[in-house]
């Protein structure tokens, strides 16, 4: 009965934080990673098909949440550190001052995240015919929501100190949503190919190993 290789899941998640990281390295180089450049992989990230893969797939609940949501604290840290700014990694404004407001918006990622897991659950069982169909569809949706939800946020300027970026009219919220299209085509650019590569039948027999290689608790799937 095969559950994932955390190694292998580790392996796809470390690639994340490098993701993440790479454009705050780059600009201490002073060498522009304008998301609008095709050849930098802003948002190209395997996060969205591994929480659906640990929702569906891993034995433990705990670990399907833990996984991800380690991995974006991780960076989180690794940003800060790397930027010199703190307020780029927590909710901290840019003295350095923690408000709730900016914690609610940072631990809306988090959430956010956090419920791509709960819909990885919906796969749980599911038999392998039509499952990267189901597990894409699911990733492909969350991605939008979450583009519509995030950029919302970021019209209405909540929890910045900051003066708004765009105007409180619908007309700003249009170009809110216009300046963010790089960021969220590359999301479901990345989310399609790891989705369908991980919940593929050939991606789910190399993401999974036996019960004699695999220690501890196993999640009863079925996989051909």
């Amino acid at each position: 009965m095969p559950q994932p290789k955390f190694q292998f899941l580790i392996s796809l998640l470390v690639y994340t934080v490098i993701v993440r990281l790479l454009p705050y390295v780059l600009m201490n180089c002073d060498i522009k990673s304008d998301p609008s450049v095709l050849y930098y992989p802003w948002n190209f990230s395997p996060l969205t098909a591994v929480c659906l893969f640990g929702g569906a797939f891993l034995a433990s609940r705990r670990m399907s949440f833990v996984l991800p949501l380690a991995t974006l604290f991780i960076s989180d840290v690794v940003i800060a550190l790397v930027s010199g700014h703190p307020d780029w990694g927590f909710p901290l404004t840019p003295e350095g001052t923690f408000t709730m407001a900016r914690f609610g918006r940072w631990m809306f990622t988090y959430a956010c995240f956090g419920l791509a897991v709960v819909l990885g659950s919906l796969l749980k069982g599911q038999k392998p015919k039509g499952l990267p169909a189901k597990a894409l569809a699911l990733g492909l949706s969350f991605e939008v929501v979450f583009f519509l939800a995030s950029n919302f946020l970021v019209w209405t300027n909540f929890g910045m100190t900051e003066a708004p970026i765009y105007p409180m009219t619908f007309a700003g919220l249009l170009t809110c949503y216009y300046a963010a299209l790089p960021f969220v085509v590359k999301s479901l650019l990345g989310t399609t190919a790891f989705t369908l590569l991980l919940f593929s039948p050939l991606g789910v027999r190399a993401a999974t190993e036996s019960d004699e290689e695999q220690h501890g608790k196993l999640a009863h799937v079925r996989v051909k």
